[in-house]
């Protein structure tokens, strides 16, 4: 009697401790995966949290393995028994600990492959005494250089950094897809922003963390409000280590009437929606997740032109891409989005076209699979009943 082969196993390892691009591309890539045929898929997390609570709610198998009670040797031997469960012929990664613990399960368990993918650059350099960063990164660099196939950017530009350290043949790109039906459901979610409705409205979303450069969006706010005064609000969404010096720095400026520190939000897609303009000053990008959430919602993009963004917006046909990092320019491309309205209304609906040929989660995991294939085969597994 002749049997289907069984599925190809891929298992994805994360840390889950916050909710961030990272996780929000992997949410959109496990679903999509598991939409396709002959592969079956399920997440490792070391940490509860958001992630896994919606990978739950979509039905994903979840397993969380908590770093903060176990230590390195528990974590990793937690980790291989539960891939020789589940029968698991490859193993995803995407962040520092998890490329170290997958990479170190790989070389321990027969036949299982493991790759990671990179999702930006590292955002702080070791100090020359900083001996403990300074191992980790060697570290995290020999996993990708003699354990990790491949390693997968989510950006052209992603890759020709890593070309400085890595060989090509080690390096693919994937570019980060969005699931454009789930989100625009997503955002239908009520939610209310208080203040005047009135004003034009710009929107930060993410971390506030020194390589995101929120000084800059305060700045923005401050040249806003000087060219047009009491016409534009700017409300900051994410937390971080630095919010404390960013409300001292808003109040220092007498900015507490434009700016509004609005916190974690757990369905940010919702409030996305109700932007005028998005702006993002981050120093340096891969493919950031809320750029593409925001095209999707036709919702203005005004960004640093930095990783692959300038490329994304079209060189500023689907959105507004800034060279340099002067707040007076950011300001004065917000205030070009409100008053050309017809070339606006253009600019998103290029911007909502380019994610839907583009950049769907079913082209990545497609994208994906191929790659997941062609290393079960380097690995010759054999597919048994």
């Amino acid at each position: 009697m002749i049997t289907e082969p069984r599925p190809l196993r891929v298992t994805h390892l994360a840390s889950g401790d916050l909710w961030a691009g990272a996780e929000s591309q992997l949410f959109d890539l496990v679903r999509a995966l598991r939409e396709e045929r002959d592969i079956e898929v399920d997440v490792v997390l070391l940490n509860e949290g958001l992630l896994a609570a919606r990978l739950r709610a979509a039905s994903v198998p979840v397993t969380v393995f908590d770093e903060r009670r176990l230590a390195a040797l528990p974590l990793v031997r937690a980790l291989r028994a539960h891939v020789r469960r589940a029968g698991t012929r490859v193993l995803h990664t995407h962040r520092y600990k998890e490329n170290v613990l997958g990479a170190v399960v790989a070389l321990t368990t027969p036949g299982l492959r493991t790759l990671r993918t990179v999702h930006g650059a590292s955002e702080t350099a070791p100090g020359r005494f900083d001996l403990r960063r300074l191992l980790q990164r060697r570290l995290d660099w020999a996993c990708a250089r003699f354990v990790q196939w491949p390693v997968v950017c989510v950006s052209e530009p992603l890759r020709t950094h890593l070309l400085e350290s890595l060989p090509a043949s080690r390096l693919r790109v994937v570019e980060n897809g969005i699931d454009v039906t789930a989100l625009e459901r997503r955002a239908q979610a009520s939610v209310t922003i208080p203040g005047d409705a009135g004003r034009f409205t710009v929107g930060y979303f993410g971390r506030l963390t020194p390589v995101k450069r929120v000084d800059l969006v305060i700045e923005i706010a401050r040249c806003l409000e000087d060219a047009s005064p009491g016409d534009f609000r700017l409300l900051i969404f994410g937390d971080g280590p630095l919010r404390e010096e960013l409300e001292a720095m808003v109040r220092e400026r007498g900015l507490e009437h434009c700016v509004r520190f609005m916190g974690f939000a757990d369905e940010p897609a919702a409030y996305l929606r109700q932007m005028d303009a998005l702006v993002l000053t981050s120093d340096h990008e891969g493919l950031p997740m809320v750029v593409l959430e925001a095209m999707t919602l036709r919702v203005p993009v005004v960004s640093h032109a930095v990783g692959a963004i300038p490329a994304l917006l079209e060189d500023s046909r689907a959105g507004t891409s800034i060279d340099g990092q002067d707040p007076r320019r950011y300001a004065e491309a917000i205030i070009e989005r409100r008053d050309a309205a017809d070339a606006t209304e253009a600019m998103v609906e290029r911007a909502y076209r380019r994610v839907v040929e583009r950049f769907s989660s079913t082209r990545a995991a497609r994208e994906y699979i191929a790659l997941y294939t062609s290393m079960d085969e380097r690995a010759g597994a054999r597919r048994v009943p």
